[in-house]
């Protein structure tokens, strides 16, 4: 009788761990928007609110940024700034500004 219960216990545990693991499938949620920076250096040419004209290498770029950070930033003409945010249609969208004492200022519209 013992023999029996201990083979009985013994193919119990061998048909358990024969059982299919049950998986689910798991759905991925919609990816995140990818939103890619670029950086572009240069000096301030002219300020008009939120927006002001970089002085660059590649030309003059009109950078869009918040009117309120830019008016709290104190920007000033002829100030060497380095850029970080994206091209949009005929501007360039601010996302931070690094003066050259490497202050941060962020500036997302």
């Amino acid at each position: 009788m013992k023999v029996t219960t201990l083979l009985g216990i013994g193919f119990a545990a061998i048909a358990a761990s024969a059982v299919p693991t049950l998986v689910l499938a798991q759905t991925q949620p919609e990816p995140a928007r990818r939103v890619s920076s670029t950086d572009i250096a240069g000096e301030i040419v002219a300020i008009d609110d939120g927006d002001f004209l970089l002085n660059t290498t590649e030309g003059q770029v009109l950078v869009d940024a918040d009117d309120r950070a830019v008016r709290r930033a104190n920007f000033t003409v002829g100030e060497q700034l380095n850029v970080t945010g994206r091209y949009d249609d005929d501007s360039f969208e601010a996302y931070s500004v690094t003066r050259e004492n490497g202050e941060v200022v962020f500036v997302w519209d």
